[in-house]
């Protein structure tokens, strides 16, 4: 399965929770931490260097062709 959308549905299944802690002022800036904790972590495996590489041929393919879309459209 190749992931291309982060629907709702995506997020329930890999991320267990998300914790949001309280703001801090720090310099006149405010800052928040965030914490996310996944499900399932190794589940996912990580592409070989060929599959890396296709992917990346594909979506290099898949952004030439939109940006003429874009020009021409």
């Amino acid at each position: 399965m190749r992931l291309t959308e982060l629907t709702p549905e995506v997020v329930h299944e890999f991320i267990e929770k998300i914790a949001v802690s309280r703001p801090e002022y720090i310099d006149g800036k405010r800052r928040q931490n965030l914490n996310i904790y996944y499900n399932g972590v190794g589940i996912v495996r990580e592409p070989s260097p060929e599959e890396m590489e296709e992917l990346f041929q594909e979506h290099m393919q898949d952004r030439t062709a939109n940006q003429k879309v874009r020009t021409t459209g």
